[in-house]
């Protein structure tokens, strides 16, 4: 029972995304470009599948990639799959934004060519004693 009723109210919000996005292309004329990363910042680049409305989705992909630390400005391109988001350089984590957004059930991917620092430190290697467990013999 609880399963029908689940697949019910999926249905139902996933026909009302595709109605809205249908209506406002109908009644709604295009919207004016949106100015972006007016402070040069450097940017990264992220392929974001698992949008399915423009109201809904596209908008709470920009929510996190926005609320993610170090982040300038964002950017989302629903019709592309596409999300840029302006930095603060060493202050971004790529892999805390791809996480979040798979928190929401999207699919992210850093894509080549961003102009993202690396975030971690090579680690070195140190000399680390042998831990001998019970009932192994050294």
């Amino acid at each position: 029972m609880r399963y029908q009723i689940s697949a019910l109210a999926l249905a139902v919000v996933i026909s009302g995304c595709s109605q809205q996005t249908a209506e406002k292309t109908e009644t709604e004329p295009a919207a004016e470009a949106v100015e972006f990363n007016l402070t040069g910042a450097p940017t990264v680049e992220f392929a974001v599948s698992g949008m399915t409305c423009e109201a809904g989705c596209a908008s709470k992909v920009h929510e996190i990639l926005a609320g993610q630390p170090g982040v300038v400005d964002a950017t989302v391109d629903f019709p592309a799959e596409r999300a840029t988001v302006a930095i603060e350089k060493d202050a971004f984590d790529p892999e805390a934004a791809l996480a979040a957004l798979a928190d929401y059930q999207f699919e992210g991917k850093l894509l080549d060519g961003s102009t993202a620092p690396a975030t971690s430190e090579p680690v070195e290697e140190t000399d680390v004693p042998a831990v001998a467990t019970p009932g192994s013999e050294s």
